[in-house]
């Protein structure tokens, strides 16, 4: 978890020393958000007590950073909440190392009856207001536009926007702003 820590520490604030932990944390939102839900899914794993605390410390940081992370999602080092008020991570969604996600993202199931969560690899950027539903893969280095909505597999890479999320052509965005694009196809 220490490692984990600093990296998410980096991540939000540009500090990387144990040193500067209260400071951290006073200063950044994104980064108290990470660190109760780090703390409280390490708590979760032992018993009734640890449970409890677990339970306190995960609902401390919902309520006062305004983001919920499931004790059961999976994240990696360095997650990045520049504004986390509203961001929903749902139980079995899965976020690799170095991701940016903003404010109002949901990362959650499509069905209540179905099982099935977002994969967030390595590298990625979530805009603000994007929802990701379903059993959805989102490829290293992917860009998701803010209020899009995504339905199918990212490639690696690639920028998508809209609602449905249609992938920007290459070179396109230099020519043309994304609201010209998604309009040229019909979105």
């Amino acid at each position: 978890m220490g490692a984990n820590m600093l990296d998410d520490m980096f991540s939000n604030t540009n500090r990387r020393s144990y040193l500067s932990l209260p400071l951290a944390w006073l200063q950044s939102p994104g980064f108290a958000a990470i660190t109760c839900w780090r703390v409280a899914r390490r708590l979760n794993s032992g018993g009734p007590m640890r449970k409890l605390l677990s339970a306190v410390i995960w609902r401390y940081g919902v309520v006062g950073n305004g983001c919920d992370i499931s004790i059961r999602a999976q994240i990696g080092p360095g997650l990045r909440l520049p504004h986390p008020v509203g961001v929903v991570i749902g139980e079995g969604t899965v976020i690799g190392s170095n991701v940016t996600i903003y404010q109002n993202v949901t990362l959650g199931r499509a069905k209540e009856n179905e099982n099935a969560y977002p994969v967030i690899h390595d590298g990625c950027t979530l805009f603000a207001g994007a929802v990701l539903i379903g059993h959805v893969e989102v490829g290293a280095g992917a860009k998701v536009g803010a209020n899009s909505v995504v339905l199918r597999n990212v490639a690696s890479g690639a920028t998508v926007a809209g609602a449905p999320a249609r992938e920007l052509g290459a070179g396109s965005e230099q020519t043309q702003s994304p609201t010209e694009i998604l309009r040229s196809e019909g979105g």
